[in-house]
């Protein structure tokens, strides 16, 4: 019986029309992948550091149990995260961690199992569970929030889906990225914003293999524009990572860095563009 309640409850909150919905007036980012490994944290901890929209603040938050986010910004304090923030009169912006670069970052934390299942089982009973978060957090139209989420389609990548305005989806140069294109453009489709924008990553692209470089040409041709950065292959973001350093400063003329820095000036225009051709509509 309650699975049965459970399920009513949820047909008559995605019947609701969206426009009836809490949503934030800051733009939001999900960072999604297929497969794992393909450094959604480490691109999502490099937007939270260089993506700035005129007036305004970027926030990541980590919905990767993994909780590996706020270390790539370094931030090395435990400190209760969205883990233990699940309810939903908590207070977001309260427990925002300062980072690298002026970022601001809420941790996923820790916790026991069953802090975990209870999140989940959250998740799962409200679709509009993340955007109620966010809209209660109060952000501006100015400002902007990156999710980092898990890797594949589970109920923390599907809350970040229906939350964001734009879609990173991050993949690598082999085949068997290549070969989950399909099933992402299928799980692409089930978000409830029909506004949303999708774009891909080709992230950790090696120019001295040639196999490397011939699948970059293969994502290219496959997705033409939407392909809207690619990263190369570049140790120092590992090293980095293992130093508690931020690339970006002690390494600023790194590819890593230069490919990073690429990336976020596409974005911020493509918001930039979203916001004027809204502005634009009656």
């Amino acid at each position: 019986m309650s699975d049965l309640l459970r399920e009513l409850n949820q047909v008559r909150r995605d019947g609701l029309p969206e426009t009836t919905r809490k949503r934030t007036r800051a733009k939001v980012i999900a960072i999604v992948s297929a497969n794992g490994g393909v450094g959604k944290s480490t691109v999502a901890a490099g937007l939270a550091k260089t993506l700035r929209r005129p007036g305004g603040r970027t926030i990541a938050i980590d919905l990767d149990p993994q909780n590996a986010l706020s270390s790539h910004l370094g931030i090395t304090r435990q400190v209760p995260g969205l883990i233990q923030l699940k309810e939903q009169d908590a207070d977001w912006g309260a427990h925002r961690l300062p980072g690298f670069s002026d970022s601001e970052c809420l941790p996923f934390g820790t916790g026991e199992v069953n802090d975990h299942r209870l999140l989940k089982q959250s998740m799962l009973e409200d679709s509009a569970w993340l955007n109620q978060h966010l809209a209660s957090m109060n952000l501006s139209e100015n400002d902007t929030v990156i999710l980092d989420t898990p890797s594949g389609a589970t109920a923390y990548s599907q809350q970040a889906l229906d939350a964001a305005d734009l879609v990173l989806v991050m993949t690598v140069a082999d085949a068997a990225s290549y070969l989950a294109l399909d099933s992402m453009t299928q799980w692409l489709e089930t978000s409830r914003r029909r506004a949303q924008q999708h774009r891909y990553v080709l992230n950790q692209r090696d120019d001295s293999r040639s196999f490397s470089r011939d699948m970059g040409v293969l994502f290219r041709r496959r997705l033409g524009a939407n392909l809207i950065g690619t990263i190369r292959l570049d140790h120092q973001f590992n090293e980095s990572l293992a130093y508690g350093r931020d690339l970006l400063q002690y390494a600023p003329g790194s590819i890593g860095s230069q490919d990073i820095l690429s990336l976020s000036g596409a974005v911020h225009a493509l918001l930039c563009a979203d916001d004027s051709s809204q502005q634009g509509t009656p």
